[in-house]
Parts: C-alpha cells; structure tokens; sequence
C-alpha cells in the first residue's frame, strides 16, 4: 500500500476471515462515524496469491453515531476470490466506494501474521 498515510490513533479491532467460505467479518473499537451522503468506509484485502498488485475490493460500510466509540462488528465478503490474505486496510472514499483507490485516507491496517 504505498503511499498509505498512517491510521488515526484510537481505533482497534481485529479481522477474521475464511478463505474457502470467502467470508469475514471486522471488528472495530473507537472508529469513528461516517456520514454516507459524503463519505463511506471501503475495505481493501491485499492478496499476495494474486498477479495484480491492487488490493482486492471487499465492499463499502458505514459506522452511524450510535455505534461510534463502541464496539462495531462488519460482515465481508470479497469481490473477487481472495488466495492469500496479506493484510486488509480500511479506507474513507467517496459514497459508494471506488474501483481503486489511492489509499489517502487509510483508518485501519491489519497485516496477517504468519501462523
């Protein structure tokens, strides 16, 4: 992800994905709200099994007041199949997400850890 500025402080959470159901789910403490008629939170999974290097899209989400500063839990699934999760980063875009984006605004990163 170069060029990817550093997550704000505060947000935590963690990520659980299976590959052979393509299916996930992201947990986040302290992100903050998003209003969506501006802006919209897009999840990006970097897959190091793929011969592209973009990320690979995992759909947009939005984190309303009421769940802000809580706990928040996000379903996934991926837009194109996913081989082998390398980390998945968490961008703000412009509503309805975008095809590729330029990683500006990134507010969480979770690498994978080999196991």
């Amino acid at each position: 992800m170069a060029g990817a500025a550093a997550p704000p402080a505060g947000i935590s959470g963690d990520v659980v994905f299976d590959p052979v159901t393509q299916r996930g789910y992201l947990r986040f403490r302290g992100i903050p709200a998003n209003d969506p008629r501006l802006q919209q939170y897009q999840l990006w999974i970097a897959d190091s099994g793929r011969a592209q290097p973009e990320p690979v899209d995992a759909g947009v989400f939005n984190v309303d007041a009421a769940q802000s500063g809580g706990e928040v839990l996000i379903p996934f699934e991926p837009r194109l199949p996913v081989r082998t999760p390398a980390a998945f980063v968490v961008t703000l875009e412009q509503p309805g997400g975008v095809v590729v984006s330029r990683q500006q605004h990134v507010l969480a990163l979770a690498k994978v850890q080999a196991s």
